[in-house]
């Protein structure tokens, strides 16, 4: 029996502003190709998640997130 799981970690952020929520529609072929979501993706190897979010919401909204708060 195998003792190691490969585990893989993902974010999703929730920007929002005047009561609006930013959404993303996806075109990367993928699974999730078409689909409505939050900005998001992979936590990276040795990676923090707030890391993660920063850059996710960076590569794929070009946007700048400062102080991310986790719920």
């Amino acid at each position: 029996m195998n003792r190691w799981e490969k585990i893989e970690l993902a974010v999703l952020c929730m920007l929002r502003c005047d009561g609006k929520i930013l959404l993303q529609q996806r075109v990367k072929n993928d699974e999730w190709s078409g689909f409505i979501t939050l900005p998001g993706g992979h936590v990276e190897k040795d990676e923090s998640v707030v890391d993660a979010v920063i850059r996710e919401v960076k590569e794929e909204c070009g946007l700048t997130v400062i102080n991310p708060q986790l719920r």
